[in-house]
């Protein structure tokens, strides 16, 4: 007992001495790094919404600053009383305050999948930061003529924060000389929503609905549904809300029907009415358009997110398909005889953009013959996306059959942070009188959210979302102005067969005035598009290759799919180089020679910091009898953070690659050549330039 008892002494003895190393000085540092910690727990909360609205914000914020000030004081205490009993000869509160602030921002980061190494780095940051602006305070509190220094400061940081969120100013602008996409068109529009009547915090799905419609019951697939989302939301699977916004041209229909839907933001920030500005513009051009909610399949920080994700959101759209069809019949609905389901198109955005892909391929993942019949006589024409995924889902991907496609991607999304949407470009296949197209469009400097008006400016929720980079971020109004005009052009040409816009898909840069820091690299095949050269690595090299330093078939990185071109030729050079083809005159006439127009070569810039330029001839023997000439792209080199200090580390190395190649075609007309009927001729790609490296991907004729 006695033995006890002085332990038990010496203990409270040290335990008494646990401050006897902090003085005035160390304690207002103390008061620094608690400070940091609610700032940290700020941002955090901003960024882990647990409700909608101010209300719910603000709570959030009390909160967090509330769970900080306890775990502050009780990891001081704690921490402070076990460094005095480890005889640490250290200001112990000081201590324990900064790597309380290390280790919480390093968890709270490494919780957001930022990464093991970020998160560890940013923590040690965090704690040294926490020391230097303490000193620093105590600094400028004794040298009280320092004050206009602390105040130079604040204002430093002010500034810098207004110039780092500041967006860009360029003023993008359509050339006068050609159709503007972008111009209201000549329709009178309506705004109405229809849905359950019964939302909880959407006044246009509950009290103010426009037109009620019936749940659907998705319980049959939809089993993790815990009963924290069944009390935010107040529904199970068993009825699930068919919910939209309606853009629709007044008077008389029938008109094509656009349905698009939203990706997987957090659902406690809604998503749906992030795409008005696009609903608006085209309803004006006669297109019903109708923006659909899924907030209910979102994810959740706190309560995760239902389970066959894909899979729902791409059932949902069908379901509201066949409930429209139904409206489109009723005589006392807004919808009636106004909707052309000869001529229907889904789009979205993310994981929206997946599932519209998905639910036009519908039968390729779902196995129900009712839904079928409901959908037998509705035609899918057309899909469009915007910075779509492209997972597996039960082992399959979508794949179009005589549906139109387009697909936008940014090149700064940090969040699809590769162009995965040009594999379902890939996995389109047109029938030569099918008198569709596709298009793959990779946009310089936007990102993931900036193409929904709802979901700020990070791709990313904070805390992780500020240490993005933004220096080069296209402006917000910017990348929603391409977005107008691409799906205004793709869907008046699949619709209305208007080639008014074709300028756009073949030559998007003498389009859009005001682009000369913003590149916009496209692919565009029509339907009459016909491959006359592409590459296999069992493919011999010897013949038509002049002055290459290399020259070699590859696979890039990523090709695996069956139906993607998976083979590359690969062509470097140091000089001048060219590379010869031999053509006939069927080649030149493709499939079907009243519709072929143009010869196309598709190929990728490889090289950072060179913009070879690239001459196309055919030749009938010596004599030269076309040229046309193109400057290649030039490489998109991103910084994903922060003047791209973290990009081999954040996420684990995600965005260690800064750029990757990215294909666009070069268009040369050929009309006058359809007539040539029995001479052999030259098609030859010069390559000019100090140096260079590209990817030829394949030649053919639209």
């Amino acid at each position: 007992m006695n033995r006890i008892k002085k332990i038990s002494n010496k203990m409270y003895l040290r335990i008494k001495q646990t401050t006897k190393r902090d003085n005035q000085q160390t304690l207002l540092i103390v008061l620094t790094a608690f400070i940091i910690a609610n700032i940290i727990a700020i941002i955090t909360a901003l960024g882990l919404p647990t409700g909608p609205g101010v209300y719910s914000r603000l709570l959030d914020v009390f909160i967090a600053i509330g769970l900080n000030a306890l775990g502050f004081v009780l990891f001081v205490a704690i921490t402070s009383i076990l460094l005095s009993l480890l005889f640490i000869p250290l200001p112990r509160l000081l201590v324990s305050a900064i790597i309380y602030n290390g280790l919480l921002f390093g968890i709270i980061l490494y919780e957001a999948n930022a990464g093991m190494s970020f998160s560890i780095f940013i923590g040690v940051i965090t704690t040294s930061l926490s020391l230097g602006l303490g000193y620093l305070l105590v600094y400028l509190i004794k040298n009280k003529m320092k004050k206009r220094v602390l105040f130079t400061l604040i204002a430093l940081m002010v500034i810098s924060i207004v110039i780092f969120n500041y967006p860009s100013n360029t003023a993008l602008e359509i050339e006068d000389t050609i159709s503007n996409p972008i111009e209201t068109g000549s329709y009178e529009t309506e705004f109405f929503t229809y849905g359950s009547g019964s939302d909880i915090y959407r006044d246009g799905f509950g009290s103010k609905v426009g037109e009620k419609t019936l749940p659907v019951d998705a319980s049959h697939f939809i089993t993790d549904w815990s009963d924290e989302r069944k009390a935010f939301w107040g529904f199970e699977p068993t009825n699930f809300p068919l919910n939209g916004r309606v853009w629709m041209p007044k008077g008389e229909g029938d008109f094509p029907l656009i349905l698009m839907v939203h990706g997987n933001h957090t659902m406690e920030n809604f998503s749906t009415d992030g795409y008005d500005y696009l609903g608006e513009l085209l309803a004006s051009h006669g297109f019903t358009f109708i923006s659909v909610d899924e907030d209910y399949a979102n994810y959740s920080n706190f309560v995760g997110e239902p389970n066959d994700n894909y899979r729902l959101r791409s059932w949902l759209l069908l379901k509201h398909l066949t409930q429209l069809k139904s409206l489109n019949e009723k005589d006392d609905s807004q919808f009636y005889q106004k909707l052309n389901f000869d001529k229907v198109a889904l789009a979205g955005h993310s994981r929206g953009g997946q599932a519209a892909a998905m639910a036009a391929n519908y039968k390729n993942f779902f196995d129900d013959e009712n839904l079928y019949y409901e959908l037998s006589d509705i035609n899918i024409k057309a899909v469009a996306a915007l910075a779509p995924t492209d997972k597996l889902i039960d082992n399959k991907r979508a794949n179009l059959n005589n549906i139109a496609y387009m697909v936008i991607q940014g090149s700064k999304d940090s969040d699809i942070y590769d162009f995965r949407g040009n594999k379902q470009f890939h996995r389109t296949n047109l029938s030569p009188n099918s008198n569709l197209f596709k298009t793959a469009v990779y946009l310089e400097n936007a990102n993931h959210v900036q193409f929904n008006t709802s979901w700020g400016q990070n791709d990313f929720s904070l805390p992780r979302g500020m240490f993005l980079d933004r220096f080069a971020l296209i402006n917000k109004r910017d990348q929603q102005f391409i977005a107008q005009a691409y799906f205004t052009s793709f869907f008046k040409k699949v619709f209305h067969d208007d080639p008014s816009y074709d300028e756009l898909f073949q030559n998007p840069q003498s389009y859009i005035a005001g682009l000369s820091d913003t590149q916009i690299i496209s692919q565009y095949k029509p339907s009459g598009y016909q491959s006359i050269k592409h590459f296999n690595k069992s493919d011999e090299l010897n013949s038509g290759l002049t002055g290459f330093d290399e020259s070699e078939i590859i696979t890039p990185r990523g090709r695996s799919d069956k139906k993607h071109p998976k083979d590359v030729l690969k062509l470097a050079w140091s000089d001048e180089a060219s590379y010869s083809v031999e053509l006939t005159p069927t080649d030149l006439k493709g499939i079907e020679s009243d519709n072929t127009e143009y010869i196309s070569v598709t190929l990728a810039n490889n090289l950072p910091d060179s913009t070879p330029n690239i001459e196309l001839t055919i030749a009938s023997g010596n004599e030269i009898k076309m040229r046309s000439e193109a400057s290649l792209a030039e490489v998109v080199e991103i910084n994903n953070t922060t003047l791209g200090l973290f990009d081999r580390f954040f996420r684990e190395g995600k965005y260690e690659e800064s750029w990757e190649p990215v294909f666009e075609t070069i268009e040369m007309p050929i009309e006058e050549f359809q007539k040539v009927s029995d001479e052999k001729l030259n098609l030859t790609i010069h390559f000019k330039g100090d140096k260079g490296d590209v990817l030829l991907e394949e030649i053919g004729v639209n």
